[in-house]
């Protein structure tokens, strides 16, 4: 709030908060999410300011809260505001301790349901939800009904069409994970290595509101398309300590994938040294993007290297032109001339 006496400003501005539900009114978005993108907490703050995080969620039924991942570093559970809007994410496992599956069959979808894997041998095992357990693939329900899937195989693959939840808690991934109901999947990260192998999709129509990856990860691929590539995505959070986007046996081969309309903006965390091309422009695809109108590179103290694009089907480097890049003024002009960023130099602006 200013106060004004005709045109001349008697009072300094004034930010009233709320009891929590107010905001201070900086210049940048600080938000907090919950695996799902439900918003827990945010505010607009200026470069300097710290922000707490809420107390972590304790309502999901399957779930433990495990960390929070976020691009800034964290300390004593707070972050220091940089010069980007920055979206911090909820990490979680499975109270089971087991990669999950909801389900729901019905007279469209019939009373059986496959899982695909590469083996199931030693101690490994499916557990169906309506008491059997066993080392098969394909089970057959008696009932319609809601079914909890869980098992300890870390590669799963999934082509089936009627699951409504997916959790996975063990150093694996869902391998192509598709879904064709109205209800979609919600996918929950988890803790896992050095290297998280990210879902990997055949096409793009999916609903997965949020993509959150672990703090612990240094690196990230995805073995198909990119590293993003879902229609309804829009909140995506790369975690602090992330080097680059090609784990020992996978490559991504962009951030943005075919079908990552809705992704608003991109926050790299400073440790982030190699990327694949922002958007993708090979035969995989190209990326109609036209959301996209922030990618920061703020917080780096060096401009990090990025692989070539292969082809630019329809001439631009962003379907929106007024995107930007945005990256620290001291390393503008080095960034605008650096190898490969050339072609994405009247996107830059420092700041």
């Amino acid at each position: 709030m200013t106060l004004y006496l005709g045109n001349q400003k008697v009072c300094p501005t004034i930010t009233i908060n709320q009891g929590g539900g107010g905001d201070s009114g900086g210049e940048y978005l600080i938000k907090v999410i919950d695996y799902d993108g439900t918003i827990l907490k945010q505010d607009h703050l200026d470069t300097g300011a710290t922000f707490e995080l809420p107390e972590p969620p304790t309502t999901h039924e399957r779930l433990l809260f495990q960390t929070w991942s976020s691009p800034l570093p964290i300390s004593n559970n707070t972050i220091t505001v940089g010069k980007s809007d920055v979206t911090i994410g909820a990490i979680y496992t499975t109270k089971s301790g087991l990669n999950e599956f909801v389900i729901e069959l019905n007279v469209l979808t019939g009373l059986s349901f496959n899982i695909f894997g590469s083996s199931l041998g030693g101690d490994d095992y499916i557990d169906w939800g309506d008491g059997t357990v066993d080392k098969n693939y394909s089970h057959t329900y008696a009932d319609y009904g809601i079914y909890t899937i869980k098992t300890n195989s870390v590669w799963v693959n999934v082509f089936e069409l009627p699951i409504v939840y997916a959790h996975c808690s063990q150093a694996g991934w869902f391998y192509n994970l598709l879904n064709k109901t109205f209800k979609g999947v919600t996918f929950a990260n988890t803790l896992f290595g050095d290297e998280f192998v990210d879902m990997n999709f055949a096409v793009g129509q999916y609903t997965v509101p949020a993509l959150i990856y672990p703090p612990i990860a240094t690196s990230i691929a995805n073995t198909r398309r990119a590293v993003v590539s879902f229609n309804v995505c829009k909140d995506i959070v790369f975690p602090y300590g992330l080097r680059n986007f090609e784990t020992e046996d996978f490559k991504a081969i962009a951030i943005l994938g075919q079908y990552s309309d809705n992704v608003e903006v991109l926050t790299f965390p400073a440790t982030v040294e190699e990327l694949p091309p922002i958007c993708s422009y090979t035969t995989e695809g190209y990326c109609y993007n036209t959301a996209l109108r922030e990618v920061n590179f703020t917080e780096h103290t060096f401009v990090p290297s990025i692989e070539a694009i292969t082809t630019t089907l329809q001439g631009d480097v962003f379907r929106n032109k007024y995107c930007k890049i945005r990256v620290p003024k001291a390393l503008e002009d080095e960034w605008k001339s650096a190898t490969n960023w050339t072609v994405y130099a009247d996107y830059i602006v420092g700041v």
